[in-house]
């Protein structure tokens, strides 16, 4: 990863997130486990659930979206940004970039460089049918392992899982045995989890690549803890606690249980608020009118 991106992360005070719903706090969890300076620095996090899943939205809604969310990071005090998104990262990356006022980082280009480091030449990817579909984790890998074969596999019903909290269930086992199939049939020697929903599955589809696959050896990759890896790396342990503020456009109370069980924390000890759509939809996005020639994402069968 771009070591301007390292810097900007370890030396921001306040360092916002953004999701779909709760699957960014797969990314948040990493960072404050994190053996770095990450572990006490304050969070800010948006989980857009009122207008989950991004996945099968399409390109000026998503775009649309990131916007007015990155828009009330700034607002309210983040220096830098993490798209904890990989849906918007995939469309949006650069855009946001470029109109931001705040440094942004996405995990397509820190999990690419470690695809590289590792060696791994048959690379399966889940991810949102919209993901899948713009080949962006297979452009992160090419262009620095031009001879890595990369399969990306739509998987369009395994958000709805996590945020209805069954990711720990036969449901979440049954769900993903068809894509695990599908990713073994082509030999892959590791699998992305690339969408941020997807860590918190992890154990279901180990359970599928032991059952369909018992004797080979297939790594499976979340792309935040290949973020933090780095940071950690490049920014030693510190002493303290991180700060957390939590909020959704959805149902606090539910978003606050959810988010107590996947980061593993007392719910006494988060502030989970609601901020309206009406809220985000009222800020001035400056957005210019979706190029013509941009197409709306499909269904991935």
């Amino acid at each position: 990863m771009d070591s301007s991106n390292i810097e900007s992360l370890l030396g921001a005070e306040k360092i916002g997130l953004f999701d779909s719903g709760l699957g960014g706090l797969s990314v948040l969890s990493s960072f404050i486990d994190s053996e770095s300076s990450l572990n006490r620095k304050e969070f800010i996090y948006i989980g857009d659930t009122k207008r989950c899943p991004y996945g099968n939205r399409s390109y000026a809604e998503i775009r649309e979206f990131v916007t007015q969310l990155g828009i009330w990071l700034v607002k309210e005090g983040a220096d830098a940004i993490v798209m904890a998104c990989n849906t918007s990262a995939a469309l949006l990356a650069e855009e946001i970039r470029r109109t931001c006022p705040v440094k942004v980082v996405n995990l397509l280009e820190p999990t690419a460089a470690y695809v590289k480091e590792i060696g791994f030449r048959k690379v399966g990817v889940i991810a949102t049918n919209t993901t899948a579909r713009s080949k962006a984790f297979s452009k992160a890998i090419k262009a620095s392992s031009a001879r890595t074969e990369v399969f990306e596999l739509g998987c369009p019903d395994l958000v709805p899982i996590v945020e209805s909290g069954q990711f720990d269930s036969e449901a979440a086992v049954d769900a993903l045995r068809p894509y695990a199939k599908t990713l073994l049939e082509h030999n892959v020697d590791s699998i992305i989890f690339g969408c941020t929903h997807y860590p918190f599955l992890r154990e279901a589809m180990a359970a599928n690549v032991r059952q369909l696959a018992p004797r080979r050896n297939v790594t499976l990759i979340d792309p935040a803890r290949v973020l933090t890896r780095q940071l950690s790396l490049a920014g030693g342990p510190t002493d303290g606690a991180p700060r957390l503020d939590i909020a959704t456009t959805g149902d606090a109370v539910d978003f606050a249980d959810k988010t107590a069980l996947l980061l593993g924390i007392d719910k006494s000890c988060l502030n989970v608020r609601n901020i309206p759509l009406s809220e985000l939809t009222a800020q001035e996005t400056g957005l210019s009118p979706v190029p013509v020639d941009v197409i709306s994402p499909s269904p991935i069968p």
